[in-house]
């Protein structure tokens, strides 16, 4: 993964993620369904491939690190939630875990 793809996912991305899997229910195989439509339409369907090694990398980026942390300085309400626990949340959403 290079330096772009880490830059490009913002504070607020992350903060989605987190939210709509810890207070929403939702159907799993249409989530995928949609995701996969979506990469789809926005010809990105490569980053599909390796994708636990590419969960990897943003669990280690120091980049999404810093700006996960600058994030929750401005916003309260994301104040208590670490960067590990939103890796975590992300992984399980998109291997199923």
């Amino acid at each position: 993964m290079n330096q772009e793809s880490t830059t490009s996912i913002s504070g607020e991305s992350v903060q989605d993620v987190y939210t709509l899997v810890k207070t929403q229910s939702f159907e799993y195989s249409i989530f995928l369904q949609a995701l996969r439509s979506t990469a789809t339409h926005r010809e990105t369907t490569h980053i599909f491939t390796n994708l636990k090694s590419r969960l990897d990398e943003l669990s280690e980026s120091k980049t999404l690190s810093s700006r996960w942390n600058k994030y929750k300085k401005d916003y309260r309400y994301a104040h208590e939630i670490s960067y590990e626990d939103v890796m975590d949340t992300l992984r399980r959403l998109v291997l199923g875990l």
